[in-house]
């Protein structure tokens, strides 16, 4: 049996099956992301001392990431805010993800 390519929408996965299965057989969904053709594999970096060199040269030259105490409290306040948001979604998205699996 060939791969069926389609795409999650809306968190849902939906696609024709082929004519030859009856309607009522229960089939096995692997899900394999597709690799954007942008991505880099091990093999295709540079790793000759100069390009080491060039990222460690880099990497030195960025700037630690220092808050105010006011913004550590602003980031703080939203991820509390966030977690209570996500804490009162969890009925619902519960039930909507019971709802698809049935």
């Amino acid at each position: 049996m060939a791969a069926i390519r389609t795409k999650i929408i809306d968190g849902r996965i939906t696609f024709n099956a082929p004519a030859e299965i009856p309607d009522g057989t229960e089939v096995l969904v692997e899900l394999t992301p597709i690799l954007d053709d942008a991505m880099i594999s091990d093999s295709d970096w540079d790793n000759s001392h100069d390009s080491v060199s060039d990222w460690l040269s880099w990497c030195q030259s960025l700037e630690p990431l220092v808050f105010t105490e006011q913004e550590l409290l602003e980031l703080d306040a939203d991820r509390k805010s966030r977690k209570q948001w996500e804490f009162l979604q969890f009925e619902s998205r519960a039930k909507a993800l019971s709802e698809n699996w049935r």
